[in-house]
């Protein structure tokens, strides 16, 4: 039923995190504002953050390790995607889902979670052509789907489905990207964020002394971040590990800013729209940065699982690949969606679900 690429697909060139922190960072403080709406629009379900009871009616429905999950309350999610196009030659794809990390706003509880997801994790991929037909299907990297998804707008759309595709075909509302280049561009934009070195980066850059706090500068911004193979064992979950650092410093600096300067993000977002790709217009985003600032965040999440190094890309070559823990994508997806285990998912259904997604292959 699923056709599986027949030829390896060109190497794929192992590279750093976008600065997600100001993407989102910027977001969480421009609702009160009137944005413009130069960005790609495509509807959004739901238009107000309204709290709604807990009534025992089901909401949605995932299907994790083999059996359906219920879910009570009304969630929005969002995926922030950072691109990455290093060593990618001219034609050769869009780049890499390089970061990648959902936003899920629950609004029966007023809250948020951030979930950050590992670009080496291999789950299936649909592979799109630029004339947005399918060509088949295979077990890639996640970071992949951007890569083999056409143009800039449907890679987003292709690493969107397999992200949701991996959650258990969780409903995912709208996307936003930006590509790794303007790391020095944001960081400066907030003047620079302080963090604790955990580990000895001096290899990357000599400031980048274990234990000692650096405010980095904008070429320190993109060292730390995209720094990988030089650092420790060089695996992402390190880097994840320090993605995960700056996106609180960067929180805990950006409420400062934007109490000193009520149009401070607004200035930062208004520049984002003219490099970002996203199918979200700005009075979604209004409306979004508006829930932030208003809601709780209870926490920022990763799956465990098992990181080595493998050929599943197919070019002859080897390179890093994760695979989630079916027991921490439950407890973590419970966490997040409050999840209540239902009945197994049968064959039919999985068969059925194949059938879909084979004839929807290719429509973007």
């Amino acid at each position: 039923m699923k056709r599986k690429k027949e030829q390896g697909v060109s190497a794929l060139k192992t590279a750093g995190i976008i600065l997600l922190c100001a993407v989102l960072g910027a977001g969480l403080f421009i609702g009160a504002w009137k944005l413009d709406n130069r960005m790609n629009s495509r509807a959004v379900a739901g238009d107000t953050y309204e709290a709604r009871d807990n009534s025992g009616y089901i909401r949605g429905t995932v299907a994790l390790d083999g059996y359906h999950y219920n879910y009570y309350h009304s969630f929005e999610n969002y995926l922030v995607i950072g691109v990455d196009d290093t060593g990618i030659a001219s034609g050769d794809g869009n780049g890499m889902g390089d970061f990648l990390l959902l936003m899920s706003i629950d609004k029966t509880a007023d809250t948020y979670t951030l979930l950050e997801l590992n670009r080496d994790t291999i789950t299936e991929i649909n592979m799109i052509g630029r004339d947005g037909k399918g060509v088949g299907t295979a077990e890639y990297q996640l970071c992949t789907a951007h890569w083999l998804g056409g143009t800039q707008a449907m890679g987003c759309e292709n690493q969107v489905r397999a992200v949701s595709k991996l959650l258990g075909r969780l409903p995912i509302n709208g996307y936003y990207a930006i590509n790794m280049d303007d790391i020095p561009k944001l960081n400066h934009a907030i003047g620079g964020v302080t963090v604790t070195i955990t580990e000895d980066m001096t290899q990357t850059d000599p400031a980048f002394r274990k234990g000692a706090a650096v405010t980095l500068t904008d070429e320190m911004a993109e060292k730390y971040l995209r720094a990988r193979m030089s650092v420790g064992e060089g695996t992402n979950e390190e880097r994840m590990g320090r993605q995960h650092a700056y996106l609180e410093a960067f929180l805990e600096e950006g409420f400062q800013k934007a109490k000193e300067s009520p149009r401070y993000f607004y200035n930062v977002f208004d520049d984002l729209t003219e490099i970002a790709v996203t199918n979200l217009t700005g009075k979604q985003i209004s409306r979004i940065a508006k829930a932030l600032t208003q809601n709780e965040r209870t926490g920022i999440f990763r799956f465990e699982g098992e990181s080595t190094t493998g050929t599943k890309l197919g070019d002859g070559l080897e390179h890093a690949e994760f695979y989630p823990d079916p027991e921490s994508v439950v407890s973590t997806m419970t966490q997040i969606f409050t999840l209540e285990k239902g009945d197994e998912v049968s064959q039919d259904e999985i068969d059925a679900a194949e059938q879909k997604e084979f004839e929807e292959l290719g429509d973007f």
